[in-house]
């Protein structure tokens, strides 16, 4: 038994310390043969080239960041330029009823004029001057709170007013009345004296004048106040009628 197993390891080959068998070398698979890699290639290279893969995505961020910025400046513009026109369309809704209401207003309210004036009674010495004023509403609504004040004057031809009418005081208690639509009232002033024989011929001759002037205060029914002011003046001996003066004559 010894002498077959000293035969059998004289048929071996000497090998030296770590050498490997041919026939196991042979079974081996050698390094250079393809491998399996244990992490994807494709992979591989993009993590390998993450730095620009980071830059590129911040890049188209970026971008994206700033059209969306673009986009909304645009629709901030839009909707501001369709809030002013809404803004637009309001103030001219709101002054077009205003316009309405007022025209409606001034269609509907009342509206008291001076319809006439007349001297009463004979311009002669020792005759006291009466100016008598009708005044008539000839607006669609009532006059309420109606209150006349005038005075009555005689004057020479170049002391007519030139200047702002004077206040008119009340005399005691004044009258306020109603006048309803195309309703008619008259007022009647007294001088305060006698006619005398100086100022009838100045009279008669043109020289001077009978002047009246006054006021009528009144509220429509949109509880508006409202004045007439009137300068009536008499000039002409051949009849009795009083023609307007050059100014004091409005109404509002």
């Amino acid at each position: 038994m010894t002498d077959q197993v000293s035969q059998t390891e004289a048929a071996l080959p000497k090998l030296k310390q770590g050498e490997v068998p041919e026939e196991v070398s042979a079974r081996r698979p050698t390094q250079s043969g393809p491998q399996r890699p244990s992490f994807p290639q494709w992979l591989s290279a993009i993590f390998g080239n993450s730095n620009r893969w980071v830059a590129l995505f911040t890049g188209l961020l970026l971008v994206v960041a700033y059209y969306q910025l673009i986009a909304s400046q645009e629709a901030t513009k839009v909707a501001n330029g369709a809030l002013k026109i809404s803004e637009e369309s309001l103030r001219v809704s709101q002054e077009s009823y205003r316009i309405s209401e007022q025209t409606m207003k001034l269609a509907e309210r009342a509206w008291v004029m001076v319809k006439d004036a007349s001297i009463v009674g004979p311009i002669a010495v020792g005759k006291i001057p009466i100016v008598k004023v009708t005044f008539q509403n000839s607006g669609r609504s009532p006059a309420l709170k109606t209150k006349m004040r005038h005075l009555i004057t005689v004057l020479h031809l170049s002391d007519l007013p030139d200047f702002a009418m004077p206040e008119i005081k009340a005399k005691g208690a004044e009258s306020i009345t109603v006048m309803g639509p195309d309703a008619v009232t008259s007022s009647v002033i007294v001088h305060g004296a006698p006619l005398s024989k100086e100022e009838v011929v100045h009279l008669k001759n043109k020289e001077w004048v009978i002047l009246t002037y006054g006021v009528i205060s009144y509220f429509d029914t949109f509880e508006a106040q409202h004045e007439t002011r009137f300068c009536l003046i008499w000039r002409d001996i051949s009849g009795g009628a009083l023609s307007p003066c050059g100014k004091w004559n409005e109404a509002n």
